[in-house]
């Protein structure tokens, strides 16, 4: 459920604790902190997942530590790392988030996506709401993911 905490910013609090939950997995199974990059399309979700990650006290957490990096896909752009978390809220359209998954913004998510799924050099994991809405943009061209 997409929540609006504040005009134009926009969150998912049960996806950012599902997020949580298999990135403590992925720490757990053995994988460095440091290879593990937590990516997202809103700004909303980007501050909620750094709160979630902060606002953690528990001693046995603190051997768990955080991810490398918290951040929107625009500000990941040229990076890479061995496992991406990407969390795909789908607001409303915004400056803050442009995205609506109307056929004009098909173009503009579909570049953010293939930023943020060329980043990874071992695996991904993408997180969101993947209704008929997402079809058109999933079953883009391969060939322009070359472009």
């Amino acid at each position: 459920e997409i929540s609006e905490p504040m005009p134009k910013v926009y969150q998912n609090l049960e996806q950012a604790q599902f997020i949580f939950s298999v990135y403590m997995y992925i720490r757990l199974m053995g994988q460095p902190k440091y290879s593990i990059t937590i990516l997202t399309l809103c700004e909303g979700q980007v501050e909620l997942l750094r709160d979630m990650f902060r606002n953690r006290e528990q001693s046995w957490y603190e051997r768990i530590g955080n991810p490398k990096v918290i951040t929107h896909v625009d500000d990941y752009d040229g990076q890479e790392n061995e496992v991406i978390l990407i969390s795909m809220v789908k607001p409303a359209k915004s400056r803050e988030c442009p995205i609506d998954f109307e056929p004009d913004d098909h173009e503009r998510l579909f570049q953010m996506l293939k930023i943020a799924m060329t980043r990874a050099t071992k695996s991904i994991y993408c997180f969101g709401d993947f209704g008929d809405e997402t079809h058109s943009v999933f079953s883009m061209d391969p060939a322009r993911i070359n472009r």
